[in-house]
């Protein structure tokens, strides 16, 4: 029962975390107003509309794209898109935004700007829905040759100079100018591109709400707490996987027999020598580095359970196994010598003799008469 309490506990805080995250992100992802693509806008132009100087020579829209291709020149090379938020009273309320993201691409790179048009109670007169003079609110960014994502913060945007000058000298303005807006427009007038030729694409025109402070906090916070619960739970499930796996070699390990110190130098030595006393290297050095012991252990050990020195002892092997390539195989002499790491075949000889009274022929052909030596 109590195991089952802390799985459903531990679900429930799993679960916490991607709960908050989806609620933070589709709070944010609904508060996003699409002007393109949409066909919510309800008219749209370029400008200027007549100049003798800048030029606009094509401009195209659709509820997906607006594309505009102009050449500056003049006093005011400048050539932008102006789009009609809304046409009456309640204006286009973007108050609740704090961002306006726009995806454009351009031939050449060029100085950007956006102007957001809003009514300003006291100061905007109403005329058969021409407000005039509107609050002109701007921000300015800069266009890199190809694909751009330019976002503009709108708390950023600042009422020029010149409007307050001519329209608001020494009043106080709404603080929150965007409850009414009506136009959007999008420009641009870099002077060092005058004369030339320039494309832009507009794909998108969107504004966004940007979670506040609290919740970037509040995610912060979760993101934490996320971190150390699935570094509690990782270091819980190495414990008890250590644990396991302590029962598991408890029950598999090999326990160590009764043997002496002398017994296992002995056996490590012995061992060298049956796997490698046929090797014409094998000497002493070789043991002592194979197993780790020093020399006088080796020499003293070899003599106290062998009474042979390491020499006497491997040519006693190699002359064993010659005996046995002798009787059960076909090989020559001189092959035989070789195999067993002598490298000379009448050196060989003069060993087997001494130790077998015959010479490695002779002992082939006495033990096997029928067989050719």
């Amino acid at each position: 029962m109590r195991k089952s309490i802390n799985i459903f506990i531990a679900v429930i805080l799993a679960i916490l975390p991607f709960l908050t995250l989806f609620i933070i992100v589709n709070y944010s992802s609904i508060h996003i107003l699409y002007i393109l693509p949409s066909e919510k806008f309800y008219s749209l132009g370029y400008f200027p509309y007549s100049d003798d100087q800048t030029s606009i020579n094509s401009f195209y829209a659709d509820s997906r794209k607006i594309g505009l291709e102009y050449i500056l020149n003049g006093k005011k090379p400048e050539a932008g898109i102006s789009i009609n938020l809304a046409t009456e009273f309640p204006l286009l309320d973007l108050s609740g935004y704090s961002v306006l993201r726009i995806k454009i691409s351009s031939k050449k790179r060029t100085r950007f700007g956006a102007v957001i048009r809003t009514f300003e109670p006291g100061i905007t007169e109403i005329n058969k829905n021409d407000f005039a003079p509107v609050r002109q609110k701007e921000n300015y960014s800069e266009l890199i040759q190809g694909n751009n994502v330019i976002t503009f913060n709108l708390k950023a945007f600042r009422d020029p100079d010149w409007w307050i000058a001519e329209n608001a000298p020494g009043k106080s303005l709404d603080k929150n100018p965007f409850q009414y807006s009506c136009i959007l427009q999008l420009f641009f007038d870099d002077i060092n591109l005058v004369g030339q030729k320039n494309n832009v694409v507009l794909e998108e025109i969107s504004f966004h709400l940007v979670p506040s402070a609290f919740w970037l906090v509040i995610f912060i916070v979760i993101s934490v707490y996320f971190c150390v619960y699935i570094s509690m739970l990782l270091i819980l499930r190495s414990k008890m996987k250590k644990e396991d796996n302590k029962e598991k070699l408890l029950t598999a390990y090999k326990k160590i027999e009764k043997i002496s110190y002398r017994e296992k130098d002995t056996e490590r030595i012995d061992n060298y020598i049956k796997d490698h006393y046929y090797d014409p290297n094998i000497s002493l050095d070789s043991i002592v580095t194979a197993t780790g012991l020093s020399r006088k252990r080796v020499t003293t050990l070899m003599q106290r359970e062998y009474s042979m020195s390491l020499k006497e002892c491997i040519n006693w092997l190699r002359l064993q196994e010659a005996k046995r390539l002798l009787l059960e195989t076909d090989l020559n002499i001189t092959e035989i010598a070789f195999s067993l790491g002598y490298g000379s075949s009448s050196y060989f000889g003069v060993l087997f003799k001494n130790q077998e009274g015959v010479s490695p022929k002779e002992f082939r052909k006495k033990q096997l008469p029928g067989k050719k030596p």
